[in-house]
């Protein structure tokens, strides 16, 4: 059986949100090699709230697992 990942548990507008992530970040890197500094687009400010979005979602469910471990429901005795 496969094993249960965190990208593999998401729902799919967060597995969206993730991929759109990584595609913006290649290109803020071929940006950052290759364009000069006035010609930039100024993708960092998407690039970072895209990043502080997923960063938010991964420590809410980490908590949330953890405070689940703590407190289980008489259903888990």
């Amino acid at each position: 059986m496969a094993k249960t990942t965190f990208f593999s548990t998401e729902p799919i507008f967060f597995k969206c949100i993730y991929i759109f992530t990584f595609i913006l970040f290649s290109y803020f890197l071929y940006e950052t090699i290759f364009i000069d500094e006035e010609e930039r687009s100024g993708l960092i400010l998407y690039l970072m709230v895209l990043f502080g979005m997923y960063f938010i979602r991964r420590f809410y469910l980490v908590n949330n697992r953890k405070k689940n471990k703590n407190n289980p429901t008489q259903f888990d005795k």
